[in-house]
């Protein structure tokens, strides 16, 4: 089947995606249809609760999860299991209460210093897209401002109880990168601050992707403050570019699609203009992949006609082998583990950067400073082999069964 002839998923994956995941994996993208009205209630036999558990935290999405054992009551799960699931799930939600009065405290002070910051990602979401910051679980607050305005922001950041912990030898690093050092809350909450001066790290090839997002926008009230926020369809692009692009597709999938499939309703989504500023800015195929998962695993509304548009080049059967791929690695706890030379290959060739004018520009090649601290360290040359040959065996079982459409072994976790 084809994208085209594909209609939008219903209550979690669609059918041709189930068969690649595991009972757990497909229970907690059900649950990513964020309407509490449309948890299903269904997914109680053979769930591996401790495996759920650990991917809803690895997920951001304990409150979700909680909520559904809330309203449906599974009778698998064991009433330790229950009880610390809705313990962490209540703190996530407390945290996210604190996360709201510190991005209305910060966008407050930063407007008494003359600035009106941009919103990002969960910090905008949460107030545009979402019922309350807990439906939106996340650890950073995104806020953006003109590169001038930096030391600015964060004079003011500082003086609203925000620290920086970074060592002098990241400076280099945050100095090629798109936004500043993280600042940790010094109130102990957990929370991270991060203050962009720009969408995309340094020598992305995504051309005048930041200036179309930063020239329109719409104003948001935040508490007594005022902020900055990205139209819809220019939202739903970032987050293209952010999860395909950015993370490489190799993490934070449960969130991205989730984003997408609230942002891709919203009645002032204007299609023509995703796929404008998809093509100019050089996003055709990350968008396209970000699009077609959230499709096939959340049921986002994504129109038939935009995918076509933004489908990179190859024959579909191709197509459909690199979207089995795509789908049996989006959640951490239940992706292979297969050698980073697979992984970036697959990666090409869905994103086709060469196609897509990206004069070389991939993920991995961020900067020098980047490069030296993902190094790993050195092991002794037999060991090195042996784990090589290991990945080599269990790649060639893992792209036999996304030929065949089945789910690829799961290696058990050292816990379970």
């Amino acid at each position: 089947m084809n994208e085209s002839d594909r209609s939008p998923g219903g209550a979690g994956p669609a059918d041709n995606i189930r068969t690649l995941l595991q009972p757990e994996a497909s229970l907690l993208w059900s649950l990513a249809q964020w309407d509490p009205e449309t948890i299903p209630s269904d997914h109680d036999r053979f769930i591996n609760w401790p495996l759920l558990l650990f991917m809803a935290e690895q997920e951001r999405a304990l409150w979700v999860v909680d909520r559904w054992v809330q309203r449906t009551d599974p009778g698998s799960i064991a009433a330790e299991a229950r009880e610390h699931l809705h313990e962490l799930a209540q703190v996530e939600e407390f945290r996210m209460v604190l996360l709201a009065q510190r991005v209305e405290a910060l966008t407050k002070a930063l407007n008494d210093a003359g600035l009106t910051p941009w919103l990002l990602k969960g910090a905008a979401l949460s107030r545009t897209h979402y019922r309350t910051y807990a439906e939106r679980q996340m650890q950073d607050i995104d806020v953006l401002v003109e590169q001038e305005t930096l030391p600015v922001a964060e004079r003011v950041a500082l003086e609203q109880g925000w620290e920086t912990t970074e060592d002098c030898g990241r400076a280099e690093f945050y100095g090629l990168h798109h936004h500043g050092p993280p600042m940790v809350d010094s109130h102990g909450s957990g929370l991270v601050l991060e203050i962009h001066h720009d969408l995309v790290r340094a020598g992305h090839p995504f051309r005048s992707f930041a200036r179309d997002v930063l020239a329109q926008g719409r104003d948001l009230d935040v508490g007594s403050g005022l902020a900055r926020v990205p139209l819809a369809p220019h939202h739903l692009v970032y987050i293209g570019i952010h999860y395909a692009w950015s993370h490489s597709m190799g993490f934070g999938a449960w969130t991205a699609f989730r984003d997408i499939r609230v942002v891709a309703g919203d009645p002032d989504v204007q299609w023509d203009e995703v796929v404008r500023l998809a093509r100019v800015s050089n996003a055709a195929t990350c968008c396209y992949w970000s699009f077609r998962l959230a499709r096939a695993l959340v049921g986002a509304d994504v129109p038939s006609e935009v995918l076509e548009r933004l489908r990179p080049g190859g024959p579909a059967a191709i197509i459909t082998f690199l979207e089995r791929h795509y789908v049996a690695q989006s959640l951490r706890a239940t992706s292979t583990q297969l050698p980073q030379l697979l992984h970036r290959w697959l990666w090409r060739m869905g994103v086709q950067p060469g196609r897509s004018n990206h004069r070389g520009a991939v993920p991995w090649l961020r900067d020098p400073v980047f490069q030296r601290y993902l190094t790993p360290t050195t092991a002794p040359e037999r060991r090195r082999l042996r784990r090589r040959l290991e990945l080599g065996f269990r790649a060639w079982g893992y792209l036999g069964a996304l030929a065949l459409a089945r789910a690829p072994r799961r290696h058990r976790l050292e816990w379970e």
